[in-house]
């Protein structure tokens, strides 16, 4: 047997058949569920005098709402290797799962990723929450994000590249003054990540959306994931999952995006 050194199996697995789709259609409905469980915990809290969040009299932490998101995916069959719930300084990192009290009038970042038991297919999405008064930063953040999504899509379709994708993301920030990799490589801040990849039977698959060239085909499903990050402001990010088209894209995520709770 000879390895694949050359990604080939994984491009095959890139666009994916009705079926398969149907399966991550399916993940994503129960990720959403997960997600309206933990964003229930959050409108429900208190905010107590020091700023930190209170429920049912005990803190709110960001493992109270892992938990929740996790009871809730495990009861309809799907597991969770991680699960980000990340809040103010901690949510500046993008990879940071978050720990501790979960504090007011700072974003917190939820990023779930379940993957079904029966059918090995993930799901992925992102929200971000405040509860409180956001700073002017924190919500010229958030709406700078939901358009650099919205120019994604924008240009989202079978035959582009996942550069072009990247790109038009890239250029909402760079317009709005903010620092990204493609323009900086050394960014510590700012948009400091790709804007997507492919998802299936792994949580990253081939495609990349970011400044690789690689030509996006009909029937690929990935994740368009804008976001903004610096430690004095905290971090946003917006993720939906969509299945990329002839004429466009399909997007099967179906949740509402609100910053305040």
């Amino acid at each position: 047997m000879t390895a694949d050194h050359e990604g080939i199996i994984e491009h095959i697995r890139a666009a994916k058949h009705e079926a398969e789709i149907e399966h991550m259609r399916a993940a994503q409905a129960a990720n959403e569920r997960a997600m309206a469980a933990a964003e229930r915990l959050l409108r429900a809290a208190d905010i107590a005098d020091d700023g930190t969040l209170v429920h049912d009299g005990e803190p709110l932490t960001s493992e109270r709402v892992k938990e929740e998101i996790e009871v809730s995916l495990l009861r309809e069959g799907y597991a969770l290797d991680t699960t980000i719930v990340a809040c103010g300084a901690d949510a500046a990192d993008p990879h940071d799962r978050g720990s501790g009290t979960l504090r007011a009038d700072e974003p917190i970042i939820i990023d779930i990723f379940p993957r079904s038991k029966q059918t090995g297919y993930y799901a992925d999405m992102t929200r971000t929450f405040l509860k409180g008064d956001p700073s002017d930063t924190v919500r010229e953040w958030y709406d700078l994000t939901q358009e650099a999504k919205e120019a994604a899509f924008d240009v989202l379709e079978a035959g582009v590249s996942g550069s072009e994708v990247h790109d038009a993301v890239c250029d909402v920030y760079a317009d709005a003054g903010l620092d990204t990799l493609r323009d900086d490589p050394e960014a510590e801040t700012g948009f400091i990540h790709s804007t997507g990849h492919g998802v299936g039977l792994d949580i990253h698959e081939y495609p990349r959306v970011s400044t690789t060239e690689n030509e996006l085909e009909a029937g690929t499903v990935v994740t368009i994931e804008p976001g903004l990050y610096d430690p004095a402001v905290g971090g946003v990010r917006i993720e939906d999952i969509v299945v990329v088209r002839e004429d466009g894209y399909e997007n099967y995520t179906d949740y509402e995006e609100s910053l305040v709770v």
